[in-house]
């Protein structure tokens, strides 16, 4: 799509003016590494491939990325670290929920982008309002958001942001009158971490209680307590957290 490229020259841009006022923190560029904006490096043993990301959606409505830029600046920066949270280095980054794939460039270039290997429990990648991490669920990896204030404990809230690719067709018709084709953001879904195990949050009460085993009676007290909702953010963080208190 024509935005999404204009959108990746404005940043460029915005970059270039940034680097040109900073104080030295910024290196210069190298055909071997990525560089961040430290000194710091991010190697290419963390990209997928060595490829650039050339597609740029064209003609088509909508956009296949999350928006997470916030402030005046709107440029999406993100901290790269290990399983073990050391630091690797920042990035310009973008998270393609249509393909499930975080793009990355060097912050003082902008423009070529590269996927990061998505190994499960391999890196966070930290934005400002967001952390994101692989998991295996349905025995692939995804990228989820990590909602608890880590994923250190027993169980761990999660959220999968998706869009979807709709195209007009002679079987299917665009839900937007006009596009031939178009992306479409669904409403997000929640999900637990248990240990090493993800599971998508249940419709149904019992099966939800079920997953927190020997404490699902004091589980569900609380939850009727509490007055929590089980379609609610905040609710179910509120559930999670003091699951994991149980268990102390």
């Amino acid at each position: 799509m024509k935005k999404v490229l204009i959108y990746f020259l404005l940043i460029f841009n915005i970059v270039y003016t940034y680097s040109q006022s900073a104080s030295g923190d910024l290196v210069s560029k190298d055909s071997s590494q990525v560089r961040s904006i430290t000194n710091s490096y991010i190697p290419f043993n963390l990209l997928k491939s060595s490829l650039k990301i050339s597609e740029t959606y064209q003609n088509i409505q909508g956009s296949p990325y999350i928006q997470n830029t916030i402030g005046t600046r709107n440029i999406p920066i993100c901290k790269i670290f290990d399983s073990n949270m050391m630091f690797l280095g920042s990035a310009l980054g973008f998270y393609n929920a249509y393909m499930d794939e975080m793009e990355i460039s060097t912050i003082d270039n902008g423009l070529d982008y590269y996927l990061l290997k998505k190994n499960s429990d391999f890196l966070y990648i930290r934005f400002s309002n967001k952390t994101y991490k692989v998991y295996d669920f349905d025995y692939k990896p995804n990228y989820f958001i990590i909602l608890s204030e880590n994923d250190t404990g027993v169980c761990t809230l999660l959220k999968k942001e998706k869009v979807y690719f709709l195209k007009r067709s002679s079987e299917t018709v665009s839900l937007i009158e006009g596009d031939e084709a178009s992306f479409m953001r669904a409403k997000d879904s929640y999900f637990l971490k248990i240990d090493n195990a993800v599971f998508k949050i249940p419709k149904n009460k019992k099966a939800f209680f079920n997953l927190f085993k020997e404490k699902n009676e004091l589980v569900k007290k609380y939850t009727k307590e509490k007055n929590l909702k089980l379609t609610l953010e905040d609710d179910l963080l509120s559930i999670v957290t003091y699951y994991n208190s149980l268990l102390k």
